[in-house]
């Protein structure tokens, strides 16, 4: 049982869950190997099935696909819906509306070390540390951060942080919604490396980043 919230962490990050003509496709999307790897071990742990489709490319990221009704049927028991954006001619209102809504609130079955892994999960697919200089006070700013700007997402996430000791504030941003995600305060970069950090091996994959390339828990 353990596994079920682990995979739906990085669902719930850089992951979905829909229907395609009526078959359930569970996919995993990103740059990352290790993720990806990830991603098919924990499946292969809890259901014992092979990937429909292992990393393909599509655009400038790969994806890893499941089309089994297994698979979605119990991730769907755990989060009714892992949409967390609109599609191409939908709008934010119409997204919202639907009574089905991704949602952490499965977490509160399972004990904190679930939580600390969902959460090192979700850094290393869809957080970072992001650094900057601060030459008038002479310091150098760490700052811990996990993108989401679905709101009603974002609130559980925030509220998952708090419950292992990373203080947060939910920040603003440039998408529709307005919202970036969690942001990390105080020692909460800290906290994060006490709780184990981002999983080794796992990379910056941003190319725009000064930092591409680099082991995220080097950082």
């Amino acid at each position: 049982q353990e596994a079920l919230p682990l995979i739906s962490s990085l669902l719930l990050t850089d992951g979905c869950l829909y229907f395609d003509k009526k078959r359930p496709v569970t996919l995993y999307y990103g740059t990352d190997v290790i993720l990806h790897n990830i991603f098919a071990d924990l499946i292969w742990y809890y259901f014992n099935l092979r990937p429909s489709s292992y990393m393909t490319r599509c655009g400038k990221v790969f994806r890893t696909k499941y089309i089994n009704k297994n698979i979605a049927s119990k991730l769907l028991a755990l989060s009714p819906s892992y949409k967390k954006k609109p599609n191409f001619n939908e709008t934010w209102k119409n997204l919202l509306s639907n009574p089905k809504q991704p949602s952490l609130s499965f977490i509160k079955n399972y004990d904190d070390f679930i939580a600390k892994e969902v959460i090192r999960l979700a850094m290393c697919a869809d957080g970072c540390i992001s650094i900057s200089n601060r030459k008038k006070r002479k310091t150098i700013m760490l700052t811990l951060m996990l993108s989401c700007a679905h709101p009603f997402l974002v609130q559980e996430w925030a509220m998952l942080f708090d419950r292992i000791g990373i203080k947060n504030n939910i920040v603003g941003g440039m998408s529709k919604t307005r919202i970036a995600g969690v942001k990390g305060i105080k020692d909460s970069v800290l906290r994060f490396n006490e709780i184990g950090g981002f999983i080794e091996g796992v990379k910056v994959c941003v190319h725009a980043s000064p930092l591409y390339g680099i082991e995220k828990q080097k950082i």
